[in-house]
């Protein structure tokens, strides 16, 4: 078989990058994932007064302030939005979105108690924050990293965007998504502790993602291919010319022997 020349390689080379170019390198597949965030607290204890302790995982803890159990406050069996009384941080393991673009994210969750009609005058703020997968006890709202938004309160349930949030803290390159929760009125809360007959998911609290992740085409997949080629072919050329050179100066030895 006739090994191409240098140019003539790359000319080859060059065409079919072209053509694989065209015909497309990267698609994208669109999917939806519902991340559901139950009590993170295991006090069997309605409250735990140990503030310097961390949680790890999915989910939220209630906390509520020194002006409740002065001086540290104390961790809460309670989805807690009341103020300067109690307030809620939460965290996502988001590594599984890593690369992705999210098209929407919604953070949803059920407020079972409220005063009316204060609830009507409260505003709940969630702020994003890096937690590393350490959800620990951050009654005041952190930095906002990954920035903030906020609504009204609404009876029941209770709905945020928070696509901005998210997509921040993938492209910042977290694995976790931090979020606090602060409401500018002493009005709502929903218990989960099982001693009164609730649990950890009684507050509901869900992340509903639509997102869309990039897919490698056989196109990319040609790319890797031809460039493995290309080396091979290199290779066999210069070590062609190699035993054309040994093979000319074998010969000229014979020639000078006769």
């Amino acid at each position: 078989m006739k090994l191409l020349k240098s140019d003539q390689l790359t000319t080859c080379l060059r065409a079919a990058l072209l053509f694989t170019g065209l015909a497309t390198g990267v698609a994208t597949q669109a999917s939806t994932v519902t991340y559901t965030l139950p009590d993170l607290l295991t006090s069997a204890s309605y409250a735990q007064a140990n503030t310097g302790q961390t949680f790890s995982g999915t989910g939220f803890v209630g906390m509520y302030s020194d002006w409740w159990t002065p001086p540290t406050g104390e961790f809460g069996h309670l989805l807690g939005l009341e103020g300067n009384f109690s307030r809620t941080v939460m965290q996502v393991d988001i590594s599984a979105l890593k690369g992705s673009h999210i098209r929407s994210a919604t953070l949803g969750f059920d407020l079972l108690k409220q005063q009316i009609p204060i609830s009507s005058l409260s505003t709940i703020t969630v702020t994003g924050f890096a937690t590393g997968g350490a959800l620990g006890y951050t009654f005041d709202a952190p930095a906002p990293v990954f920035g903030q938004t906020s609504s009204r309160q609404v009876p029941l349930r209770q709905s945020f965007n928070v696509t901005t949030l998210l997509q921040s803290a993938l492209d910042a390159d977290e694995q976790w998504l931090g979020l606090h929760l602060e409401n500018s009125q002493m009005s709502a809360w929903t218990w989960t502790f099982s001693g009164i007959g609730h649990n950890a998911d009684s507050a509901q609290v869900r992340l509903m993602v639509d997102y869309v992740h990039p897919v490698p085409e056989p196109a990319s997949l040609a790319l890797v291919l031809l460039a493995s080629l290309g080396v091979w072919a290199g290779r066999r050329s210069a070590q062609g010319g190699r035993d054309e050179t040994a093979a000319g100066t074998a010969t000229g030895a014979v020639s000078r022997v006769h």
